[in-house]
């Protein structure tokens, strides 16, 4: 068992592991389906961000489809419409819009990318 080091977060991994464990990044490639062994559903049929596949022993485990970059946008798109939220309350309606229009369209943003580099 030798260690590699994985390509989305630069952690030490087994070369044995699916996935990395301090990211999910799925770093073995899929094995081929044998007559004995459960389907396993290809990527048309999963729908979401996450992936699930089944090991030799039949145990499911997830594994994430979408990088860094695209998480960390959408959780800037999320805290920007958070602020866009306190500010309709408590501030100017121009910082409200600005704020608004800063979120949606990194959330957006984020969907497409998601969609153009993981599907």
């Amino acid at each position: 068992m030798a260690l590699i080091t994985c390509p989305d977060c630069g952690a030490s991994i087994s070369d044995k592991a699916p996935a990395c464990l301090k990211c999910g990044y799925p770093v073995k490639a899929e094995e081929p389906i044998h007559l004995h062994a459960p389907a396993i559903p290809s990527r048309a049929q999963v729908s979401g961000s996450a992936h699930e596949n089944r090991n030799d022993r039949g145990k499911v485990y997830t594994t994430q489809r979408t990088g860094k970059d695209v998480k960390i946008m959408s959780l800037f798109g999320w805290t920007s419409l958070f602020v866009a939220a306190i500010i309709f309350f408590n501030g100017t309606p121009d910082m409200f819009i600005i704020s608004l229009l800063i979120g949606v369209g990194l959330l957006i943003l984020s969907r497409i990318i998601s969609w153009w580099k993981y599907s």
